[in-house]
């Protein structure tokens, strides 16, 4: 029964507790696919060290401070010309960025950490959503709609949520007219009825809504596809990474 599913509440661009460690100490982040939609509206910091390599795949208008020089600014002043910005850090999985968020924070700024840093902006799979939903089958209408539907509640309720695709299901991902999929794509033509929506337009609501679709990698190899055949937004993920996705996820919809 839907109605009997709660979803986890997570503030976006906000702060959390994490569940688990840290002492429970607050954590202040922005995940990769709101900031896409956002950039205009922070100031984008790299803390890591002047000689560290560049990042294959860059964040537009990154400036790069150093985590040691970005406090100094902080407590001398020279930093006080983005006083009413918005502050991205990142760095290279956020263990920096998160120190540097906690002290300037300390001084006033309205600072947040780029969950999963640089790797997360590159490699989606390498975030950790805060809700999880999983779809095994791309003949079986009705678990595959009940679990877009509860991921758009999830979304709806403030959480970051990845909805991984196993088996023949990566097939719903499939481009119109591409390997079998017919002029709507993969997910066209499956709906179960009022009051349900389309599959189709479930997971292109959800992809709008900034969810996180995966592909399981062996599948999409097992059913002779490629990652180029599936729609914008959908992106490879590996056993390791859906192990600890399921570890540290704070709900899940199976």
């Amino acid at each position: 029964c839907l109605s009997s599913i709660m979803c986890t509440r997570s503030e976006s661009a906000s702060a959390y507790v994490p569940s688990g460690g840290g002492g429970g100490s607050v954590v202040y982040q922005i995940y990769p696919n709101e900031l896409r939609k956002k950039l205009e509206e922070y100031v984008i910091i790299d803390v890591r060290e002047a000689n560290e390599p560049l990042d294959t795949v860059p964040i537009p208008n990154a400036q790069r401070i150093p985590l040691g020089c970005l406090v100094r600014d902080a407590m001398d002043g020279s930093l006080n010309r983005f006083r009413d910005k918005k502050i991205v850090c990142y760095c290279n999985v956020g263990y920096r960025s998160h120190i540097a968020t906690t002290e300037l924070r300390k001084f006033g700024f309205e600072a947040f950490t780029l969950h999963g840093g640089s790797e997360g902006w590159k490699r989606p799979a390498g975030i950790n959503p805060t809700f999880l939903s999983r779809i095994n089958d791309s003949t079986n209408v009705e678990p595959m709609t009940q679990a877009l539907s509860i991921a758009l509640a999830a979304l709806a309720n403030g959480d970051h949520v990845g909805v991984i695709l196993f088996g023949s299901a990566v097939r719903l991902a499939l481009k119109p007219n591409c390997k079998g999929a017919g002029p709507e794509g993969g997910a066209g033509g499956l709906h179960l009825g009022a009051p349900f929506k389309p599959v189709k337009v479930l997971l292109e609501t959800f992809l709008e809504q900034g969810g996180y679709l995966f592909a399981c990698k062996s599948c999409v190899v097992g059913y002779k596809l490629e990652y180029s055949d599936f729609i914008d937004g959908t992106h490879q993920i590996q056993a390791p990474d859906v192990a600890r996705m399921f570890k540290y996820t704070q709900g899940t919809f199976n």
